[in-house]
C-alpha cells in the first residue's frame, strides 16, 4: 500500500474515533439512566481499543525498525559513496595521465609525418633522378664493363645502389607504419578516456539516486511513524475518556439498580426472643468494660436459629472480623442499612439482591461474643440509631 495513503487512512481513522468518543458522550449525558447494555458496550469498545493499539503499536514498533533498518542502509550507502568518490579521484587522475599521452602521442605523430614526408622527398628525388638520365638496366651496367675487374666494379656498384633504393624504400615503409600505428594508439586513448568519463558520469549518477532514494526512504518513514504515533495517542486519549465514563456509569448503575426496602423493618431473627443487651453505653460482658453498644442484642434463641433480611436491600458485605465474626450488611438503597453480627454461617454474598424475610445466615457466637445470639444494628444516613424504636412490645432482660 501506498505510504501517503497510509497516512490518511490513519489520519482519518483517528478522527473517526474522536467523533465516534463524542458521540459516545453525547449520548449517555443525553440519557438521563444509563443501561447495564450501554455499560457492556462501553466495556466491549474499551477491549476492542485495547486490541487496536497494540496493533498500532505494533506498527509503530515495525516502522521505526524498518526506518533502523533504513538508516543502516543509508550508512552503508555512505560508505559506498566514499569509495566511489576515491574510485572518481583516480578516474580524474588516470583522464589526467590519458590527456598527457595524448599530448605526447600527438606530437610523437606529427614527428613521424615529419620524417615521413622526409623519406618521401628523398625517394621522389631519386625517382626524378632516374627519370631524367633514363631508364638504365642494371644488367646493361654490368655487361657494359671493359674488362673482368670493371665488371666487379659495376656490380659493386649496382648492388650500392639496390641498397640504397631498398633502404630508401624500407624507412620510408617504417616511418607510414609507425605514423599509422601511433594515431591508432592516439584513437585508442581518446576512447579509454571517453569511456572513464563515462564511467564517471555514470557513477556520480548512480551515487546521487541512491542517496536520494535512501534520504527519501528515511522521510518517509519518519511521516509513517508520526501518523501513526499521532493515531495512537488519540486512541490512547480515547481510552481515558471511556475508562472514565466506565466508572462513572457504573456508579451511576449501582445507584439505579439498588434495591430499595419499605422502610418498615421485620424482625430479624426466627424467634421473638428478647433483648439481652440494649442499644447505647452498657458493660462489655466480655471486656467487662464500659464500651458503647451500636445495636440490640437478641437472645434466647440458640445455635443455629435462621436470621432474616428485616428489608429488600443489596448486600454490601459478607465477611468476617475479629470483633463481628460472621456478619451481613444490607444498604436498602433508602437511606437505611442493616446489619447482622455473630453468626455461625453466613448464607448470602456481596452483591447479592435480597427481600425482606430472605433467610441470610444462622445464630452463633462468632467473633467477640459470649454465648449465642444475633447482635442488630440499623444506620440511618450513615448514622447508627436504636434498632428498638422499630419494633412494639419487646422483651428486655433483667440485666439489658
Amino acid at each position: 500500500m501506498n505510504r501517503k495513503l497510509v497516512r490518511i487512512i490513519a489520519i482519518i481513522l483517528a478522527v473517526l474515533m474522536v467523533f465516534g468518543v463524542l458521540a459516545s458522550l453525547l449520548s449517555y449525558s443525553a440519557s438521563a439512566a444509563p443501561t447495564r447494555e450501554q455499560l457492556n458496550e462501553l466495556k466491549q469498545k474499551q477491549s476492542d481499543l485495547k486490541q487496536q493499539m497494540q496493533e498500532t503499536k505494533s506498527k509503530i514498533n515495525s516502522l521505526e525498525f524498518e526506518q533502523l533498518e533504513a538508516s543502516k542502509r543509508k550508512e552503508l550507502l555512505d560508505e559506498q559513496i566514499d569509495l566511489k568518490l576515491q574510485e572518481i579521484e583516480n578516474i580524474n587522475e588516470r583522464i589526467a595521465i590519458l590527456d598527457a599521452m595524448i599530448d605526447e602521442k600527438t606530437v610523437e605523430a606529427r614527428e613521424y609525418q615529419r620524417r615521413e614526408n622526409v623519406q618521401r622527398e628523398i625517394y621522389k628525388t631519386r625517382i626524378r633522378a632516374m627519370e631524367e638520365n633514363g631508364v638504365v638496366s642494371y644488367l646493361q651496367i654490368v655487361f657494359g664493363a671493359s674488362d673482368f675487374a670493371d665488371m666487379l666494379f659495376r656490380i659493386d656498384a649496382v648492388n650500392e645502389i639496390m641498397r640504397r633504393d631498398q633502404g630508401i624504400y624500407d624507412a620510408l615503409v617504417e616511418a607510414e607504419n609507425k605514423t599509422l600505428e601511433a594515431k591508432a594508439e592516439i584513437v585508442s586513448t581518446r576512447g579509454e578516456a571517453a569511456e572513464a568519463m563515462a564511467e564517471l558520469e555514470s557513477a556520480k549518477a548512480e551515487l546521487a539516486a541512491q542517496e536520494k532514494e535512501a534520504e527519501a526512504l528515511i522521510a518517509e518513514l519518519q511521516k509513517d511513524i508520526e501518523a501513526y504515533t499521532e493515531y495512537y495517542e488519540s486512541q490512547q486519549r480515547e481510552r481515558e475518556q471511556i475508562y472514565k465514563d466506565i466508572i462513572e456509569m457504573e456508579e451511576e448503575l449501582k445507584k439505579l439498580e439498588m434495591v430499595k426496602g419499605t422502610g418498615v423493618f421485620m424482625w430479624p431473627a426466627q424467634y421473638k426472643g428478647r433483648i439481652t443487651s440494649k442499644f447505647g453505653w452498657r458493660i462489655h460482658p466480655v471486656l467487662g468494660t464500659s464500651k458503647y453498644h451500636s445495636g440490640i442484642d437478641i437472645g434466647g434463641q440458640g445455635y443455629g436459629a435462621e436470621i432474616y433480611a428485616a428489608d429488600t436491600g443489596t448486600v454490601v458485605t459478607s465477611a468476617k472480623s475479629d470483633t463481628y465474626g460472621n456478619y451481613v450488611v444490607i444498604n436498602h438503597g433508602n437511606g437505611y442499612t442493616t446489619l447482622y453480627a455473630h453468626m455461625q454461617s453466613r448464607n448470602v454474598k456481596a452483591g447479592d439482591k435480597v427481600t425482606k424475610g430472605d433467610l441470610i445466615g444462622w445464630v452463633g457466637s462468632t467473633g467477640l461474643s459470649n454465648g449465642p445470639h444475633l447482635h442488630f444494628e440499623i444506620w440511618e444516613n450513615g448514622t447508627r440509631i436504636d434498632p428498638a424504636k422499630f419494633y412494639s412490645n419487646l422483651e428486655y432482660a433483667p440485666d439489658a
